[in-house]
This record gives C-alpha cells, sequence and structure tokens, in this order.
C-alpha cells in the first residue's frame, strides 16, 4: 500500500495530540473547581478575596451495593455507598453547597465528624466532651459563646469558620450533609504572597484533666 505523506502524518500527530489536550483539560476541569472566598469568615487562614482551587473528587464515593450485584458471592454490607480516597477529616478545608438550597458556596473548616457530639463552653469546642485545641484560631480575638451538645448525624459533618465570631456556620446551619459538599482546598493561588498548599491544618484534643482529689 502506499505510504501517508509526510503532510498527512504531520496532521495527524497534531489531532492526536489535541485531542489529548482537550481529554486532559476536561479531566482536570472535572477534578478541579476554582473558587473565589468572599467575606471574613475564614480569617486569618484565608483572607476576603483569596483564590482557592478546589479538589472535587477528594471525597468521591462508590455505591458498591450496586457493584456488589455483578460481583456473585460478594455482599459489603453497610454502607452502601464508600469513599474511594477517605471522607472529610477534622481540620479539612471544604467548600459545600449552602443547605437551604440557595445559589451559594461556603468555605469552612471540618471540625465534627458523624456520631460525634459537639458542644461549645466560654468559645471552647468540645467533641464528645475532649477541648479542642485550635491553633489556626486569631489569639487577638478568642472565640466567645456557648452551644448546646449536637449530636452529628450519620453522613454528615459539622464546620465552622476560623474567624469564629464572625461566621455563620453549623452552629446555624446545622450538621452539613456530605453530599452538600463539593471538595477539599489544596491550593491557595492567589494573592501570590499567599500562594501555596492550602492550610488545612488539624486541631488537637486537649490534655484530659486530671480528677479532683477527694
Amino acid at each position: 500500500p502506499p505510504r501517508p505523506s509526510r503532510l498527512a502524518t504531520v496532521a495527524r500527530e497534531i489531532l492526536e495530540t489535541a485531542l489529548l489536550a482537550v481529554l486532559v483539560f476536561l479531566a482536570v476541569r472535572a477534578s478541579v473547581q476554582h473558587y473565589r472566598v468572599d467575606g471574613s469568615s475564614m480569617e486569618p487562614t484565608l483572607e476576603d478575596g483569596e483564590f482557592l482551587l478546589v479538589n472535587s473528587l477528594a471525597y468521591s464515593r462508590v455505591d458498591v451495593a450496586a457493584l456488589a450485584r455483578w460481583v456473585p458471592g460478594w455482599a459489603p454490607g453497610p454502607p452502601a455507598e464508600r469513599y474511594l480516597f477517605g471522607g472529610p477529616q477534622r481540620g479539612d478545608i471544604v467548600v459545600f453547597h449552602h443547605p437551604s438550597g440557595v445559589h451559594r458556596d461556603l468555605v469552612k473548616r471540618v471540625i465534627g465528624l458523624p456520631g460525634e457530639t459537639v458542644e461549645i463552653r466560654q468559645g471552647t469546642v468540645y467533641i464528645d466532651g475532649r477541648a479542642l485545641v485550635e491553633p489556626y484560631l486569631a489569639a487577638a480575638e478568642p472565640p466567645i459563646g456557648d452551644m448546646a451538645p449536637v449530636r452529628i448525624p450519620a453522613d454528615a459533618y459539622f464546620v465552622m469558620g476560623d474567624n469564629r465570631n464572625h461566621s455563620q456556620d453549623s452552629r446555624v446551619l446545622g450538621p452539613i450533609p456530605a453530599d452538600r459538599i463539593v471538595g477539599k482546598a489544596f491550593i491557595t493561588w492567589w494573592p501570590r504572597d499567599r500562594f501555596g498548599p492550602a492550610p488545612n491544618e488539624a486541631p488537637r484534643f486537649a490534655a484530659a484533666e486530671a480528677p479532683a482529689p477527694e
């Protein structure tokens, strides 16, 4: 058979490269979302107007119950849906759709996990009775206020802003269902002096208090 001309070969390579570039672009676009911080609820960690890249595949889930129907003898048991790479962790900065259904996304930090009980006493957060030490909070304005114990439902998360005294979060909105979470912030890229990994910093539990002497 006649050999293809050099022009046809170059044209085919250009077309293949263009198609590959389009596929890579679509794959990146599907997994990375771009967000602008609006407001001061996450200061000093995130500033108003700061730009974030959010990994929307970080909390991807798969319906193992549906998959099990195609695998003879496999009984995975509950839950029916499971995270591929692990669910949100305490300290993760996440973007989520407003639970009321209004067209607005919010950015907060995960504080409480499914099944835990969250309580606030004089500004300090307690998880199942244990106080949290949160180094990302602004020292210049210590958190104030109290909140009665709230039990977090299964498949939901308690989120709060780092600017604790000026944040509308789960104290008002309630625990956020997992299916409302868009993804996890992983890069801050603007302004340039704040470029780097997103400050996903986990709090730690305070040391247990010694029992009072009898």
